[in-house]
């Protein structure tokens, strides 16, 4: 593994806009450490008025190196990884102090992720071959 430091310019209207697509958050997520996105999930801000097991909650998958995990957060934690992956401060969690020190350090990334796209092309060039394939002796016509 090597490190490498994400560089996202952050958008300049609210993270959360409807325009912005999934693919991005997905995109920087998965470039982030999983035992970091954990600690962003945990710090999450708790409300003190209602209690956890009453709090609504919504499962946040991220895939990240093959690794598909589910996690049940609230709206609150959701924003805060999501301004994590971008870059912004949140400076609102309890442990701030703790995430800036781990932000300061390089991030791990697999180089395997970017060869991601390559391996897709190829995987859907030999899944139209071959369907090409059983289209042609399935229709002598």
């Amino acid at each position: 593994m090597s490190g490498i430091e994400l560089n996202h310019s952050p958008p300049h209207k609210n993270l959360l806009h409807r325009r912005q697509s999934f693919r991005d958050i997905q995109g920087s997520i998965s470039k982030m450490n999983p035992e970091l996105v954990k600690t962003v999930i945990e710090s999450g801000k708790k409300p003190t008025s209602v209690s956890l097991s009453m709090q609504e909650t919504t499962p946040l998958t991220i895939f990240y190196n093959g690794i598909v995990s589910v996690y049940q957060v609230s709206q609150l934690q959701a924003e805060t990884v999501i301004k994590f992956a971008y870059g912004k401060e949140t400076p609102t969690s309890p442990s701030h102090h703790k995430l800036q020190t781990l932000k300061q350090g390089k991030l791990d990334f697999d180089e395997s992720c970017s060869d991601l796209p390559i391996a897709r092309k190829r995987s859907l060039q030999r899944f139209l071959k071959k369907r090409k394939g059983r289209v042609n002796l399935g229709a002598p016509y």
